[in-house]
């Protein structure tokens, strides 16, 4: 569990194309990183919302595609940098990952290699000093040495099943005409409760947040057994969207 740890350590639409979500605001952006009010103009926004007393996040997208960061900060104008950073690549995949604070690299950061994050690289930063680098393959994401995994109630048949009668393909994807495979990674607990869901493979905004939004209303998971006993176990799904013609 010690690549999810590290990533989990710290953690309204101004248009109609927003209206998936009903949280925060929105602000478009040209291809200069400026503001915009034309959604033709637009090539990125960020989706500002708050979480608590003392954090805001700001979720950065490219305009029809994926994620491209997730900042942290304790103010809503984003000049207080507080708590959980996470950088994509430009396929959406997640890069890297770890905490700031007044500006500057705390704790150990991770850096994934890859779609399969193979290998993985941890950084150790202290006032924004590096002081420590470890590579090596994780073994978090390819199998725990469990008895038996976590898994959906009735296994794939289930989660099939589950999925056609909840999944929702939005209307901003619709009208974007974009389809792909999201994948969200996620805790299952021992009493098989979903925590702290976080998207690792983004493909565009209201995909990404049907995928944490099912995961959300999911059933409780059959909890993995090691020795016997239920333990927590790591998990990465994937919800396909394909859209069909018609």
């Amino acid at each position: 569990m010690k690549l999810f740890l590290y990533v989990l350590a710290c953690l309204f639409s101004v248009t109609n194309i927003f209206a998936q979500k009903n949280a925060g605001s929105i602000t478009l952006l040209d291809k200069k990183w400026e503001e915009t009010d034309s959604e033709k103009k637009a090539k990125y926004f960020i989706h500002k919302y708050r979480v608590n007393d003392t954090t805001w996040l700001f979720d950065y997208y490219n305009f029809k595609g994926p994620k491209i960061r997730q900042e942290s900060y304790r103010d809503a104008a984003g000049k207080k940098p507080n708590g959980f950073y996470a950088y994509y690549n430009e396929e959406g995949v997640l890069d890297s990952c770890g905490n700031i604070f007044g500006n500057l690299k705390s704790d150990t950061w991770t850096y994934f290699k890859g779609e399969t994050w193979k290998d993985v690289a941890y950084k150790t930063f202290e006032n924004g000093v590096l002081v420590k680098v470890e590579t090596k393959p994780d073994t978090s994401v390819t199998k725990l040495n469990v008895e038996l995994e976590s898994s959906f109630p009735g296994g794939q048949r289930g989660w099939q099943q589950f999925l056609g009668k909840n999944l929702r393909y939005p209307d901003r994807a619709v009208d974007l005409r974009i389809s792909g495979n999201v994948i969200v990674m996620f805790i299952v607990n021992q009493q098989g409760k979903i925590n702290e869901p976080m998207i690792s493979k983004s493909v565009e905004y209201s995909l990404d947040e049907e995928t944490l939004r099912i995961i959300t209303i999911s059933p409780d998971w059959e909890p993995a057994v090691m020795n016997g006993r239920n333990v927590n176990s790591y998990k990465r799904q994937p919800i396909t969207f394909k859209l069909t013609r018609g």
